[in-house]
């Protein structure tokens, strides 16, 4: 299957320029889930990916009570672009469905405010010498219209420690990065919106990623809310080999000291 979804990469290459350095696979959701792909000294592990899409958008006589009739469009996994780079980036953009990460707020909905939701759960591993010591999290092409609303997007990496790529993820560490973009009134067009990098503490070698995405679309007198967003990626950093090989001989010069001091 591995071999199937590089070939797919491979074709899909051209239509991808922006992730053309290092770029290792672009495939689906769908494609990927019950998969590992390995980039560089990364693997990313879909094989207990988790996707949840509440309901996108709004229509005529809504009566969820915030919760949306999906009248914005439903994504599914199929929908869903991954692209992953070496340089340990993935980001996720919508295709098919309705195109974009929506929410939307009709006139003639009686609840008022609605929202959308979506959640990807999935495992990152690094080899050795390598850790992860940080990680951003990137929004691109923001878009809000005259009455605006709030685009959020939040992760978690879940590590520390054997057992906490999996559920209850008890006994581990939570460290967090995200964005919150909120508009009103608008228009207003962001090219990116950027949070992080967010330390972790302590370096991990593992862990597992919760991306949530949250839409929520206002509305007034004067009309109604529309926020959209094309995609979003992580980007995790780490030391290069050197650098920890001289943090090394660094630690080895103090113990080298601090046993000459004890003589």
């Amino acid at each position: 299957m591995l071999k199937k979804l590089i070939l797919v990469g491979a074709l899909l290459v051209g239509a991808n320029a922006a992730f053309a350095s290092g770029l290792c696979i672009t495939a689906t959701l769908a494609a990927l889930n019950g998969n590992t792909v390995a980039c560089g000294t990364v693997t990313f592990d879909f094989t207990s990916l988790t996707f949840i899409n509440a309901n996108s958008g709004f229509g005529p006589n809504d009566s969820t009570f915030g919760g949306g009739d999906g009248n914005g469009g439903f994504l599914t996994p199929a929908n869903i672009l991954v692209t992953i780079s070496d340089g340990w980036t993935i980001n996720f953009s919508v295709t098919g469905g309705p195109g974009v990460w929506k929410a939307a707020a009709d006139g003639s909905e009686p609840t008022g405010i609605g929202y959308s939701t979506y959640d990807i759960e999935y495992n990152i591993f690094i080899q050795n010498p390598h850790f992860f010591t940080q990680v951003e999290t990137v929004g691109r092409n923001l878009v809000f219209n005259p009455v605006g609303g709030e685009i959020g997007v939040n992760k978690d990496v879940i590590y520390g420690g054997p057992g906490c790529d999996l559920a209850p993820y008890t006994g581990c560490t939570d460290i967090g990065a995200g964005f919150d973009e909120n508009h009103d009134p608008g228009p207003f067009t962001a090219a990116t919106s950027t949070f992080g990098p967010s330390i972790l503490t302590p370096y991990t070698s593992g862990a597992h990623v919760v991306d949530f995405i949250q839409l929520t679309p206002l509305q007034n007198g004067n009309g109604n809310g529309v926020v959209t967003m094309d995609s979003f990626e992580n980007v995790f950093s780490t030391p290069e080999p050197t650098t920890l090989l001289l943090l090394g001989s660094a630690l080895l010069g103090l113990g080298i000291v601090r046993r000459k001091s004890r003589a």
